[in-house]
């Protein structure tokens, strides 16, 4: 079992702690567990000029894999995008900014089109069947999170992922944190059915565990 989650923060916060926290709890299960944080990565933007050099097809024009090494982008998407195709669960992280997901994680997202076709009939995506998990932090109770979350989602769902919150009344797209400051993940947390005080470490931990949980090869 491979569990990677993969932080969109341009700095070592709240989010680099919450996924920290759910590397630790896979590892703890038995799961190979990676983190990639994209403040420390070099990556740039598609260009959307090269598709026929990272789509490469068979015979049958169906898609082959390996595409994502042909990209004229000399930066470190090849090897992020790698690990995304030999991942079973992704979690996808991102701190709220101006109402948005960051601009880290969204440039990822547009990277990923390496990894799919959409051509009528050979429609394909190596990310397919993958269970995908999202967490969204934001300043504020009521920050533009379940925003963020529905947006991850969406995209889970475009790239033919299985998209799964950790459950139907309290984190149905996934969970939302709240967070003042650097270091202050341990407060509250925004709930579906209002706002309480809650351990965000212990709803991390769940939310890993059902993850792992939910694929097949568990």
């Amino acid at each position: 079992m491979r569990f990677l989650v993969i932080v969109g923060s341009q700095r070592k916060g709240n989010g680099f702690q919450a996924g920290s926290i759910m590397i630790e709890e896979a590892r703890r299960c038995g799961a190979t567990a990676n983190l990639i944080f994209l403040g420390t990565q070099q990556l740039d933007f598609c260009q959307g000029v090269c598709h026929h050099q990272c789509h490469p097809r068979d015979d049958k024009g169906y898609l082959l894999p390996g595409g994502w090494q042909h990209c004229t982008r000399e930066d470190d998407g090849a090897r992020i995008l790698k690990s995304m195709v030999e991942a079973d669960v992704l979690v996808l992280i991102s701190p709220v900014l101006f109402g948005n997901m960051s601009s880290n994680l969204k440039i990822l997202m547009e990277r990923t089109n390496a990894l799919c076709s959409f051509d009528q009939e050979k429609d394909f995506s190596f990310l397919a069947g993958k269970i995908g998990g999202a967490v969204a932090i934001g300043g504020a109770r009521h920050g533009g999170q379940e925003r963020v979350l529905s947006d991850m989602m969406h995209y889970f769902a475009i790239v033919q992922m299985m998209p799964l919150g950790l459950g139907e009344y309290q984190a149905p797209q996934g969970l939302a944190l709240v967070a003042d400051g650097l270091g202050d993940l341990g407060h509250d947390q925004w709930v579906d059915y209002g706002i309480k005080q809650a351990d965000a470490k212990r709803y991390l931990i769940a939310y890993t565990k059902k993850l792992l949980g939910y694929h097949p090869s568990v």
